[in-house]
């Protein structure tokens, strides 16, 4: 069984983590800030690395399998809610795949920061994939959650083609982030 959890703020990565979560046969968990965040507040939060509070959920994944989580990028980071989300849940033991979802921009510091927030928490992060999403219509951003699902799948059913991002476990790191871009036509 899998489970999605995601944080949005512009509702871009709600439509594509439900996407995702309905093609996987997945539960969808959104993270929600504790309030809603301006751009402004959202900008400084992630330039100062804080973590927002969240509001109440269920932050136990020990029955699920996979845990795929899906935070869009503010100034090359994860989302504030999501770093909060990423500190707090109990995801030991668990395989991951993170989603990011950008406007463009490079990813590979927000995967340092993802890896730096899951390392002691004993996962395994299996890959990471980013999509960019401005300008994606409703349909285009479906699509894309479609997409993401048939990678993930064939990821997972295909061992030797996974390319691990880190274990947590072992703190190991490797030389550079191993990212798959997807780029939807607009």
């Amino acid at each position: 069984m899998f489970a999605v959890a995601y944080y949005t703020r512009s509702g871009h990565t709600k439509v594509l983590a439900e996407q995702l979560a309905r093609e996987l046969g997945a539960e969808p968990r959104e993270i929600r800030g504790e309030r809603d965040y301006g751009h402004l507040a959202m900008r400084f939060g992630a330039l100062l690395n804080m973590y927002f509070r969240i509001k109440p959920m269920d932050l136990d994944f020990s029955s699920f399998e996979l845990v795929v989580l899906c935070t869009p990028i503010w100034f090359g980071r994860p989302a504030c809610p999501f770093r909060t989300f990423l500190r707090d849940a109990r995801l030991k033991g668990k395989r991951l795949v993170i989603v990011l979802s950008t406007w463009g921009d490079d990813t590979r510091m927000a995967i340092q920061h993802i890896e730096r927030e899951l390392t002691g928490k004993g996962v395994k992060v299996e890959f990471s994939i980013h999509v960019v999403t401005n300008n994606l219509s409703k349909d285009e951003l479906h699509a894309a959650g479609q997409e993401l699902a048939k990678r993930i799948s064939f990821q997972l059913a295909e061992p030797k083609l996974g390319r691990p991002l880190a274990d947590a476990t072992t703190g190991m790191q490797p030389k550079a982030p191993v990212e798959e871009g997807v780029q939807f036509p607009h």
